[in-house]
């Protein structure tokens, strides 16, 4: 088990990759995830909110084109 100081003694780049490594690990897995409770009670009033019209998300790619202007 890899133990928290043992994290911190790693440069900022080795954390990301380290953290990179782990989220390829788990995210090749999805099977084996599951969401907490609450990511559906989110999703849910953010979904009413677009469908009323009371609030408007943007893709990543909009956002980009949104903020070089």
């Amino acid at each position: 088990m890899i133990k928290k100081a043992d994290i911190e003694q790693l440069s900022n780049s080795e954390q990301l990759e380290t953290m990179e490594m782990l989220w390829e690990s788990l995210s090749s897995k999805p099977d084996k995830l599951s969401s907490p409770d609450w990511h559906a009670k989110v999703l849910k009033a953010r979904k009413a909110k677009i469908n009323s019209g009371e609030e408007e998300y943007l893709t990543i790619r909009e956002l980009k084109d949104k903020l070089s202007k």
